[in-house]
């Protein structure tokens, strides 16, 4: 953000003296502020002119830069947006005090290469593309290049509206169906056999079956003790879900 504090050349206005070998007329051909510029329209280009004469005896060379400084404020008033349906805005081309504004310097100026003979007078013809967007109040200048915070050759006030609101951004993607809610799996519980030492066949058979070893009775116990090694084993692989 610029505060303007400088002595840069008044809105819609020429220079008798600059620096000591020029002088110009006014600038004319552009819309003057309140008046705009309708972006919707079409009207995207600013064309302008002025008339410079060469007050000495040599020729005269250097380049030109053009700056497009955007007001932001003016008096305390907001005006970045160049005061759409307001049909007399806050910055009148001609009225226009610089000391009491804010701006945005031109960060793209426009430069051309001058020369002019001795004594000579020529008219300069200068434009500038607007870009998509550009609504609001500008301070145009016309100076030599790097001398942008004296006065210069001339200086006017633009307005600029016609902005779109929305640009678009393109088909909205489509909403992706939510999954399905997963139910929890419950939990397992897992039976530990009782740590023992690997007993000997004869000690997991009851007297009975130690007498007689094919009753139904030995069979059942020693189905028990299978049942319970191979549960083990099955817990000791990892489980797959």
């Amino acid at each position: 953000m610029l505060v303007i504090v400088s002595t840069a050349v008044f809105a819609g206005e020429g220079n008798t003296n600059y620096l000591g070998i020029l002088s110009s007329t006014a600038p004319s051909g552009y819309k003057p502020s309140p008046t705009w510029y309708d972006l919707s329209a079409g009207q995207n280009t600013v064309n302008f002119q002025f008339t410079v004469t060469n007050k000495t005896a040599e020729q005269q060379s250097m380049t030109l830069q053009l700056n497009f400084n955007h007001i932001i404020t003016y008096k305390g008033q907001n005006v970045s947006d160049g005061q759409p349906g307001v049909t007399n805005g806050a910055v009148v081309d001609g009225q226009f005090d610089e000391t009491q504004s804010t701006q945005t310097q031109d960060a793209t100026p426009t430069f051309m290469a001058f020369t002019i003979a001795p004594n000579a007078t020529e008219t300069v013809h200068m434009s500038r593309t607007l870009g998509a967007g550009a609504c609001g109040y500008y301070q145009a200048d016309v100076a030599k290049a790097g001398l942008m915070g004296q006065k210069g050759l001339v200086g006017f006030e633009i307005r600029v509206l016609g902005c779109t609101t929305s640009t678009g951004s393109g088909p909205s993607p489509s909403p992706t169906a939510p999954r399905p809610a997963v139910a929890p799996r419950p939990a397992v519980v897992r039976a530990e056999c009782p740590a023992r030492r690997p007993p000997a066949e004869s000690d997991s058979l009851t007297p009975a079956c130690r007498l007689s070893p094919g009753s139904p009775v030995c069979s059942s116990s020693r189905s028990e003790v299978s049942d319970c090694a191979a549960g083990a084993s099955r817990r000791s692989r990892p489980d797959v879900f």
